[in-house]
């Protein structure tokens, strides 16, 4: 099971940092109700959480606290800027969730995956 309310959390803040970056967001939610971001520079962001198929001691299934996978993804009839393309990347990376960038058109388009991982004090 799912919550997705980090998602919700995660969805507004980054949609706080991207207005303030100059983006137009409007928002929508899937089939599972995970947001989706939709930009007016021709970029739509999905959050979602990793799925974690575990049962506690006694079978029953648990909420787990999960990493979320932001997905940037562009139409390749219409391509967005790189610097757009990295303005989103950049404030999704600093929120600390694994990046996939990939092409929503193309059946065979590559996904290409950043995972971020920030240096703590003790490093």
């Amino acid at each position: 099971m799912k919550s997705v309310k980090k998602a919700e959390t995660l969805a507004r803040d980054l949609k706080d940092r991207l207005q303030f970056r100059g983006f137009t967001i409007t928002e929508s939610r899937d089939g599972d109700g995970f947001p989706i971001l939709s930009t007016d520079k021709l970029l739509t962001i999905s959050i979602r959480a990793v799925d974690m198929v575990s049962k506690d001691i006694f079978g029953n299934s648990s909420f787990a606290f999960t990493p979320h996978i932001a997905t940037i993804s562009y139409a390749s009839t219409s391509t967005p800027t790189v610097a757009n393309i990295l303005a989103a990347t950049l404030e999704v990376g600093k929120m600390g969730m694994k990046i996939v960038l990939t092409e929503t058109v193309a059946p065979s388009s590559q996904e290409f995956e950043f995972d971020v991982i920030w240096p703590t004090k003790g490093m």
